[in-house]
């Protein structure tokens, strides 16, 4: 059989020690070798200012993971309060390579064999421990059921080329506001806004306790976060209580205290006011305000009820009313 010859044009033909074209740049991703998404633990954290989480994520570039490959400053760190990055951001770090990171940044710390693409984000450099462990902030918000949040890494590289990763946890109130109750445990408002009153009261009248002249209200609050000794702060928001119907108003600052003490068990289950007996009586520091009160206990419920000054001069009128929150401090 003859052997068929085809001729190629000499400029065709490339020899592989002379061949040119552009270098490939691989962009960092999460589903090469050794690289993991973004795992959080524990998946329900509380806000009460000592509970931790930890964010877990390792990405893969094949060009390298060295600050040459991977542009630390451009990468980030970020909580959403929310499903997902459309939500409202809370807390952001920007990447660091070498050294301890700040308050404000996340070490990016190579694994394994230095120059193998795998690297992970810490909150120190130089070791092999993985995962950027983060202290809750009492800021963040949380409420009985938990609040949704979203934590995304994005790593980018030296051309802009970025990837992310992200997954959801939930915020629990540490102090949870059960309602407002009678002084025999029987609920008055177990719902936002909580109906918080106090009966009308002859101008002059001093002392006038929070309800409606027969039974008493008291505002209970529950321990519900992590920490046994969780202090809270209860404030009204306005300086004075309102009424719609008279278009009078009732000084807060300074006209007003609080009472309370430190219960074992929920409203109607035996440690209601009227079996628990003592109290404690405290000033508002003359600012509407009840600074860093403290329970002892985790699942202690603490009782509270207020007692308002009626100034001399005051419309007469059953509607008085303010708004007022509940914060972890």
């Amino acid at each position: 059989m003859a052997l068929i010859a085809a001729l190629v044009p000499a400029s065709l033909l490339v020899s592989g020690h002379s061949a040119t074209g552009g270098v490939l740049n691989v962009p960092p991703t999460f589903s090469g070798p050794g690289a993991v998404t973004m795992a959080v633990s524990p998946s329900t954290v509380d806000n009460s200012g000592s509970d931790t989480i930890e964010f877990d994520a390792t990405f893969f570039d094949a060009n390298g993971d060295t600050d040459v490959e991977i542009v630390a400053a451009s990468s980030t760190l970020r909580v959403f309060e929310g499903s997902d990055n459309g939500g409202t951001l809370v807390q952001s770090w920007t990447g660091i390579w070498d050294g301890p990171p700040s308050a404000t940044e996340f070490a990016i710390d190579p694994t394994g064999t230095a120059g193998d693409g795998s690297a992970f984000i810490a909150d120190s450099y130089g070791g092999d421990d993985p995962g950027y462990v983060w202290t809750i902030p009492t800021t963040l918000t949380g409420n009985a059921e938990g609040v949704e949040h979203y934590v995304e890494f994005t790593v980018e590289d030296d051309d802009g080329i970025s990837a992310s990763t992200g997954a959801n946890f939930n915020v629990i109130s540490a102090i949870q506001i059960e309602g407002i109750f009678r002084q025999d445990g029987t609920a008055v408002d177990l719902t936002a806004p909580f109906g918080w009153t106090f009966p009308e009261s002859a101008p002059g009248t001093t002392a006038v306790s929070s309800g409606d002249g027969t039974d008493e209200f008291w505002l209970v609050l529950r321990n519900s976060g992590s920490d046994p000794v969780d202090s809270f702060s209860l404030e009204f928001i306005d300086d004075t209580f309102e009424s719609a119907s008279t278009l009078q108003h009732i000084p807060i600052d300074g006209a007003i205290d609080f009472e309370y003490y430190e219960g074992t068990a929920a409203p109607g289950m035996g440690d209601d006011p009227v079996e628990h007996g003592s109290t404690t009586t405290a000033a508002d520091d003359q600012d509407g305000i009840w600074e860093n009160a403290d329970f002892t206990s985790v699942d202690n419920y603490m009782w509270i009820r207020y007692e308002v000054d009626i100034p001399l001069i005051a419309g007469d009128a059953n509607d008085y009313v303010t708004s007022f929150t509940v914060v972890a401090d």
